[in-house]
């Protein structure tokens, strides 16, 4: 988890509210009694929680997201695998445990 929060602690610490694509994609993503959970769902809480950052979660499909990541709608993907296509438009995480390697970011 330290790489992935270390990904995070440059851009405004403490005054950031990041948006982040999910859908249905158990383990990482789910819905339980009416609350999204998951590996990555919780993961993405924990370290916005310690950096101090706001979040909010955006439910849509996995082209769609790709596309309002590129063009700066969406500030997170989790679960991308890193393309030389993507890279001209985000930034990876280092691996951030072994369930879910990559974490994308918009540039």
């Amino acid at each position: 988890m330290l790489a992935f929060i270390l990904c995070f602690s440059a851009p405004s610490y403490g005054d950031c509210d990041i948006s982040l694509r999910w859908d249905d994609d158990p383990p990482y993503f789910m819905v339980q009694e009416g609350k999204l959970v998951g590996i990555d769902a919780d993961l993405v809480r924990e370290a916005m929680g310690r950096l101090g950052c706001g979040l909010s979660f955006q439910k849509m499909p996995w082209a769609r997201a790709l596309r309002e990541l590129r063009d700066g709608h969406v500030d997170m993907l989790s679960g991308a695998y890193r393309t030389t296509e993507r890279e001209e438009y985000a930034h990876y995480s280092e691996v951030v445990g072994l369930v879910s390697p990559n974490i994308l970011f918009i540039r």
